[in-house]
């Protein structure tokens, strides 16, 4: 069953800005090099694979969605244990807003 964020893009956006504010420091699988929060824009290097993406809030809300219709769907039930409300910032810890840059780059969770 396809699972629909019925939430404003507005509040989806402002929640995105909100936990990747952390990510700089969090860089679990991709490291950040870039940052410029307020244009809510990020540089990614993936070591293993000497490439650097680039990420944006339009890509960054894409992400989100299919992590958050994966996450109900019962494909991340290490993410989805700690995590009984999605939008509860205070719930999303390194892990989580590493798997959101992973779904933002790839579309999928490719490092754990």
């Amino acid at each position: 069953m396809k699972f629909r964020i019925d939430i404003p893009d507005k509040e989806v956006d402002e929640f995105i800005r909100e936990v990747m504010q952390n990510m700089p420091e969090y860089g679990e699988s991709l490291i950040c090099t870039s940052w410029k929060y307020e244009q809510c824009l990020y540089t990614f290097l993936d070591e293993e694979e000497g490439k650097k993406y680039k990420l944006d809030l339009p890509k960054l809300r894409k992400g989100f969605e299919k992590m958050v219709q994966d996450l109900y769907d019962g494909k991340l039930p290490g993410i989805k244990q700690y995590m009984p409300d999605v939008m509860d910032g205070g719930q999303w810890d390194a892990v989580a807003v590493d798997a959101l840059v992973q779904y933002s780059i790839f579309g999928e969770l490719l490092y754990s």
